[in-house]
This record gives C-alpha cells, sequence and structure tokens, in this order.
C-alpha cells in the first residue's frame, strides 16, 4: 500500500496523561496530526497552532458555558501534548527507513531542475491557483519554467502516495517542453510517473511512500 504507512490505529495519546479526560476532539486532532507529521514540512509549534485554528470551536455571542467539553476552545497546550506523541512515534519509525527515501529523491529531482532553469518549489503555497500565481515572484531572466506542488498535495501524498505536481513554462509555447525535461528528471530520480503529456494536466508522482524525515522533537511552551 503506498502512502506514509500511518497507524491505521485510534492515537494512543499517552502524552496526555490518564489524569485528563479525552475530548470528542482529540481523535480527530490526532487524525490530523498524524498527516502534518508525516508531511515533515512543519515544525511542532506550527502542527500545535495548526490544531487549534482547525479544532477549536468559534467563539459564542452567548454568555453561557457549554454544555459538554466537545463545544469548548481547543487549547494550545492540549495540542502539544497530541502533537509531541505522534512527532516521537514517527521519528522512532525513521530508524528503520532507507538511506534514500522516494521523498528525498523527489528533492534531489527539484535540485536537479534548479540547476537546469525551472524553478522548483516544494510544498508550496495552499492551492494550485495561489500556487501559479506566486512562484512569478520566484522567477528570473534566467527562469525557462517552473514546478511545485501545494500543501494539499502533500497531504494527499501522505494519505495514498499520489503526488500532484503543478508547473508552467515562462514562454507558454514551451510548456509540453517544461513538462518533459521535470518528468525526465522524476525518472531519473528513480520515481514512477505518470504524464499525459498534456501541459493542461498534472504531473503526478506515484505510488510512493512518503517519508520525509522529521528532527527529534524540541518545543518549549509554556502551559496555562
Amino acid at each position: 500500500m503506498a502512502g506514509c504507512a500511518l497507524s491505521e490505529r485510534p492515537a494512543t495519546l499517552r502524552a496526555m496523561g490518564t489524569s485528563e479526560s479525552l475530548r470528542p476532539q482529540d481523535a480527530e486532532a490526532a487524525a490530523r496530526a498524524r498527516i502534518l507529521v508525516a508531511g515533515g514540512y512543519l515544525d511542532p509549534a506550527e502542527i500545535a497552532e495548526a490544531l487549534v485554528d482547525e479544532f477549536s470551536e468559534p467563539e459564542s455571542e452567548s454568555d453561557q458555558e457549554p454544555e459538554s467539553d466537545e463545544g469548548a476552545e481547543f487549547e494550545y497546550p492540549r495540542a502539544v501534548r497530541i502533537t509531541e506523541t505522534i512527532w516521537r512515534e514517527r521519528f522512532a519509525e525513521q530508524a528503520d527507513w532507507p538511506e534514500i527515501t522516494e521523498s528525498d529523491a523527489i528533492e534531489e529531482a527539484f535540485e536537479e531542475l534548479e540547476d537546469r532553469h525551472i524553478v522548483a518549489r516544494a510544498d508550496f503555497t495552499c492551492c494550485a491557483n495561489c500556487g501559479h500565481g506566486e512562484i512569478q515572484d520566484e522567477l528570473d531572466e534566467d527562469s525557462i519554467g517552473y514546478v511545485f506542488f501545494h500543501n494539499q498535495s502533500t497531504d494527499r501524498a501522505v494519505a495514498d502516495g499520489q503526488l500532484y505536481l503543478y508547473y508552467g513554462a515562462c514562454e507558454q509555447q514551451r510548456a509540453a517542453e517544461v513538462g518533459g525535461l521535470i518528468v525526465a528528471e522524476l525518472i531519473a530520480a528513480g520515481l514512477p510517473v505518470k504524464w499525459s503529456g498534456d501541459p493542461g494536466k498534472a504531473i503526478v508522482v506515484g505510488p510512493i511512500e512518503w517519508r520525509r524525515r522529521i528532527d527529534a522533537w524540541e518545543l518549549v511552551y509554556v502551559a496555562e
């Protein structure tokens, strides 16, 4: 099975301790944290902040207390404890990984593309539309084109082992040429690639097992 081989069992949430009751959001937050940790581009603080943003309920205009914890604010220290458990598990898994993973191979291919004047960016912006727009600021007079994958692409690669790459050319008539150069570098890096040859279609790398290494856990925070 492609993807990052995430455990399908419910998160253990060991770092939360046995004295603290679990809330309905905790299992969902742990599942989301697993995707973000496995993606490998966010540090622990950024992941914890993302969980708070996603799983905190909007403030109510009512002065009444919520009837249950389900609607309570998802506090930062709680998000940190969930993130830490999953981060440490993922870091331990890396001991069994091959020296060069498919995620490493993608980064190596991107470095080669940069040498060929194709701007290559990983986990770049939130979506394809924003990526196509914002990468224009990364181009220079020597650039012939660009390629990127965005945040949602990373999430998908973690989940199902399919990485969608988006690209373009500085001269529109060279779009197919740029796409071909990108595909050639990916294949040279030993990656499975699917592309129709249509410059209007994304290049798909997969199936792969997404394994981007993370550093040992390090985060300092003040509990409320």
